[in-house]
């Protein structure tokens, strides 16, 4: 006798699961393209890293996702304002049940982030980004990425608020002259390790293999 499969009570039929794009078997064939992403409710989930100001990795119900935020685009690491936008999305979501929602025309992008709102309690968190201008309104109806349903609200908060900008770079002393260490022993035996760039004696490469500002560690 041929075994029926009862697909309700499979685990991988959990909503939660299905609303975040998780692979699943296909129960249905539909010519590509034909088929439309599912709407569902949001997805609570736990932020277990901030990449930077558009990006985080989630965990819920024991699988881990990158999510990339809707509609906002923050500077890349390294860029100015880079810093300023990564801890702002950490101020807001870090060790808070965040809700992820569908609303772009696609479920990920090109590099496989599942692309969904995030809300932390009444705060959208990618709106925020923006009216603090840590980041703008991008990846929309305007630039071929299809329209999504906070665009307007995004673009008009974005037009009202100039970017903020970055904190200016401390400077960087220069080494005080007239300080010799043979080693990183010499330095440890006169109690002065570790050696940090701009303090007499510190020299890099030499004793900074790395160059991490930080010598005989």
């Amino acid at each position: 006798m041929e075994k029926i499969l009862d697909v309700s009570r499979s685990p991988w039929r959990s909503p939660r699961l299905l609303a975040l794009g998780l692979p699943v078997a296909l129960l249905a064939q539909c010519a590509p393209g034909s088929c439309t992403p599912p709407t569902s409710a949001p997805v609570t989930a736990s932020v277990t890293r901030v990449i930077d100001g558009d990006t985080l990795e989630v965990s819920v119900e024991g699988s881990r996702r990158t999510i990339r935020v809707i509609g906002i685009d923050a500077p890349e690491t390294g860029r100015c304002g880079a810093t300023e936008a990564e801890a702002r999305l950490r101020a807001l979501v870090e060790g808070q049940p965040v809700a992820l929602a569908r609303g772009a025309r696609d479920d990920a992008d090109r590099y496989g982030r599942l692309l969904r709102y995030v809300d932390v309690g009444a705060t959208d968190a990618g709106r925020a980004l923006i009216a603090d201008g840590l980041a703008i309104a991008r990846y929309d109806s305007r630039d071929g990425y299809g329209s999504h349903p906070r665009e307007a609200d995004y673009v008009a908060v974005d037009a009202a608020t100039p970017a903020a900008g970055c904190a200016p770079a401390a400077p960087v002393a220069s080494p005080s002259p007239g300080t010799y260490y043979a080693s990183c022993d010499a330095v440890r035996a006169a109690g002065a390790a570790p050696l940090r760039r701009g303090q007499p004696g510190y020299e890099a490469p030499r004793l900074d293999r790395d160059g991490d500002g930080v010598a005989c560690e």
